[in-house]
């Protein structure tokens, strides 16, 4: 327990030395979170692509849906990054799959899943996909 206390300060303290104030209000609500619990800000799904980024080698973004009765969890359960040049999408099920820019569908996706969950942000070392080196073109990509 004590060594996730101080992965979660640790994270908290990676996010204060942004000069940002949407990571900024993220931070502050991770100051109000503990091990148990996550405070997430009520943020649009532009503002978590935003926060993204800027501060996407440090962070990603997860969604789960727990009350899906099926198939297996790791269908429901979704990952975005930002590496620097573009937005990432993949569940566990398809690893890595969708990368492109705000206009392209890795951007949609990740606001789908947005749209639809509650996201909650993980320290960019605990990102549980391997990195893909090609990722799936869709037609609306080209």
């Amino acid at each position: 327990m004590r060594k996730a206390e101080a992965q979660l300060e640790q994270f908290r303290d990676t996010l204060d030395a942004y000069d940002d104030p949407l990571v900024a209000t993220l931070a502050d609500a991770l100051h109000e979170s503990d091990i148990w619990s996550t405070n997430t800000p009520d943020f649009s799904s532009d503002e978590w692509l935003d926060v993204l980024e800027t501060a996407g080698e440090d962070l990603y973004l997860y969604a789960h849906e727990p009350s899906y009765r099926g198939m297996s969890d790791s269908e429901h359960t979704w990952y975005a990054r930002y590496d620097g040049a573009a937005f990432i999408y993949g569940t566990k099920r398809t690893g890595e799959l969708y990368r492109g820019n705000r206009d392209e569908n890795a951007a949609r996706q990740v606001r789908a899943v947005i749209d639809g969950h509650d996201v909650y942000p993980q320290p960019i070392d605990k990102y549980p996909l391997d990195e893909c080196d090609e990722f799936q073109e869709v037609p609306g990509d080209r």
